[in-house]
């Protein structure tokens, strides 16, 4: 909910959804992206799927005390669901909702209307979080993805390079317990040992020791094609807690943040509105 003293101070708010293939997650943003530590407050987090309605966001939102002064929308949904949550943020009060802004990075990739929004979001996000450095932005959720982001020909621009997209591990688990008769689906959690003594660890092992080598790997063989040398790594993503102890363990500098893709769309938004 929001606090008196930061709107009466005059701070604008933006109210941010990014909505995945089976997640909206929502928040809300306070300050500029000049402010040392602007203010990010996770609202809810709602699991969807396909021709569900958007009532639980319409309660959250009739139920919280949010007049937002700007609204902001990151989706690599369908556009059925993607129209439908506009409509649902289509309130009294509420100002016009600003869709799939541009990222503001420059793009050094083929085809770059292939990219996904939520990588890019999240590499600008990163971008700013490094300080304006080279980094490697590892968003860890459904699918894997490690992308790097250097510095633009251009003063204070991020340049996106590419990366990877892997599955993450919930999908493998699927994946797995899918393909065989004798094998079935396990509930995956950090901290898997590699060496299983049954079939259930085993496949914990596969699942969750596999999963961290397909990220360290990638992280490394990326900085490596893109020439960068022991770059800080930005990690994001709900299956994070997966990856950030062995990160720590093998690299210099890790940056866990949480909400990355909303706050890079926060930058991207601020930036087209200025």
């Amino acid at each position: 909910m929001q606090e008196p003293n930061r709107l009466e101070s005059g701070s604008k708010v933006w109210l941010l959804c990014d909505l995945g293939n089976s997640c909206l997650k929502a928040g809300l943003v306070w300050g500029t992206p000049s402010d040392p530590s602007p203010e990010f407050e996770p609202l809810v987090e709602i699991t969807h799927k396909r021709g569900e309605s958007w009532d639980p966001i319409r309660r959250f939102l009739d139920g919280k005390d949010i007049r937002p002064n700007g609204i902001a929308v990151s989706s690599v949904a369908e556009s059925t669901t993607c129209d439908s949550l506009l409509t649902a943020l289509q309130r009294p009060g509420f100002p016009p909702v600003v869709v799939n802004p541009e990222s503001g990075l420059e793009l050094r990739v083929r085809h770059t209307e292939t990219v996904g929004l939520d990588r890019l979001y999240a590499a600008r996000g990163a971008f700013w979080r490094v300080d304006s450095t080279p980094a490697i932005v590892v968003d860890a959720g459904t699918a894997l993805t490690v992308d790097a982001v250097v510095q633009s020909k251009i003063p204070g621009q991020a340049a996106f390079l590419g990366g990877a997209i892997a599955p993450g591990p919930s999908m493998l688990a699927k994946a797995l317990g899918a393909g065989g008769a004798q094998l079935h689906t396990i509930q995956t959690c950090p901290g898997a040992h590699a060496l299983g003594r049954e079939t259930q660890e085993a496949l914990a092992s596969g699942v969750v020791v596999g999963f961290e080598g397909a990220a360290l790997h990638l992280v490394e063989r990326i900085a490596e094609e893109a020439g960068l040398e022991q770059p800080p790594v930005v990690l994001t993503g709900g299956a994070g807690d997966f990856l950030e102890p062995i990160f720590r363990r093998r690299f210099c500098t890790v940056y866990r943040e949480p909400h990355m893709v909303p706050m890079g769309l926060w930058l991207a938004v601020w930036e087209g509105s200025s």
